[in-house]
């Protein structure tokens, strides 16, 4: 039920993905790695996100169940779980230092709510959309230690770039309605561009500060 993802720790090749139930980590042969010692009902729009080894924590696989539960599972099949709130199956997660303090933080996107939370379960930021969304969001890497989410309000043909602290970055929101690309379309430009797909079949690229 989810995709084949690849992921390469400790000099070997791992080959991951699940079914209702179950997660499965194979080699190259299909062979298991190892067997995960809990079961994990992973949650359908999400994957499987790599936080590598830190002085802290083992390299780990990180994903969310149905529930919301966050599943952290490292190379020896063991499975942390961290509970911070109750979302519906649909939600969206995505993982990473959002305030960089040097570690990863919790997003959930549930419907037109969107949160952050630490490892220490504490909420960092958050933002209401006028309906609810339907397209995952997606992470920006700006800088080191400098994310943006990306979310697209589909219903509304608006588009938002929201900050690691849950503020809107400035100018948004802006009119489209498909996922958008955001990048340098010349090599010394100042100003980041962002592509996207709107109504009519117009497209629409924005130069970003």
């Amino acid at each position: 039920t989810s995709p084949v993802q690849h992921f390469t720790a400790e000099g070997k090749d791992f080959l991951v993905f699940a079914d209702k139930f179950n997660v499965y980590v194979v080699n190259r042969k299909g062979e298991a790695r190892f067997k995960v010692k809990e079961q994990i009902e992973k949650s359908p729009n999400n994957t499987f996100i790599f936080e590598p080894a830190t002085s802290n924590n083992p390299a780990r696989l990180v994903t969310t169940d149905v529930l919301g539960n966050v599943k952290m599972l490292d190379f020896s099949g063991n499975v942390t779980s961290v509970s911070v709130a109750t979302f519906s199956p649909q939600h969206y997660f995505e993982y990473c230092d959002f305030d960089n303090d040097g570690n990863g933080d919790f997003m959930f996107l549930d419907k037109s709510s969107f949160e952050v939370y630490s490892q220490k379960k504490q909420k960092i930021s958050s933002f209401t959309f006028e309906t609810p969304i339907s397209l995952r969001p997606v992470v920006y890497k700006f800088s080191e230690g400098n994310y943006k989410i990306g979310v697209v309000d589909k219903l509304n043909s608006k588009i938002y770039l929201i900050n690691g602290n849950g503020s809107l970055y400035q100018g948004f929101p802006l009119l489209g309605k498909s996922l958008f690309s955001i990048g340098f379309l010349q090599k010394n430009s100042t100003m980041f561009n962002l592509i996207i797909g709107g109504d009519e079949n117009f497209m629409y690229n924005y130069e970003v500060k």
